[in-house]
């Protein structure tokens, strides 16, 4: 017995909806999980896009959860120590820092919560550089944009006129992610 083309789209179709409506579930759940995890444990809001913030709040719980598991659990750190780890963590606000470490290794979020810029850990208001030079950014050529920059302070020189990198000869692809220059 052969089934037809027309049965067997139809089939396949009806599993796509329904595995779509499955995962459309699972991540309401999650999110709700997530949330009442982070008003349980004081955690501030996130900032970013809309949908960054409900993807960073699930990150951030998967994340500290995993870190907890394999550092008091699993681990010799007393919770004492994690006070201050989850501390460092509630200071970290850009829901983009967390999406980005959702794949990093659980024993590494204390030195990667060190490793964290200052855009990741706003203040409120904004830093203004100590002499009259533009603050240096980014140029959207730049291959360290977005996740592959892990948190590098780059030593660059700057143009003048708008404080953008000229070029991007200057960054140092030697440095191990999470090394901060001065």
């Amino acid at each position: 017995m052969q089934i037809s083309t027309d049965c067997w789209r139809a089939s396949k179709e009806e599993d796509e909806q329904d595995k779509a409506a499955w995962l459309k579930a699972k991540r309401a759940e999650e999110q709700a999980e997530s949330e009442a995890w982070s008003e349980q444990y004081l955690m501030p809001p996130l900032g970013g896009t809309e949908r960054a913030v409900a993807w960073g709040v699930r990150c951030r719980h998967q994340v500290l959860a995993a870190a907890y598991t394999a550092l008091v659990t699993e681990g010799e750190i007393s919770e004492a120590e994690w006070e201050g780890i989850k501390e460092s963590a509630r200071a970290v606000t850009r829901a983009g820092w967390w999406i980005e470490q959702r794949s990093s290794q659980p024993d590494d979020l204390p030195e990667l919560l060190r490793a964290a810029t200052e855009a990741d850990r706003p203040t409120g208001r904004p830093k203004t550089p100590t002499s009259d030079r533009p603050v240096p950014r980014l140029g959207p050529r730049c291959p360290l944009r977005g996740p592959a920059s892990g948190g590098w302070r780059i030593r660059s020189h700057m143009t003048a006129a708008d404080g953008a990198l000229s070029g991007c000869h200057s960054h140092r692809p030697e440095l191990e992610i999470g090394h901060q220059l001065k």
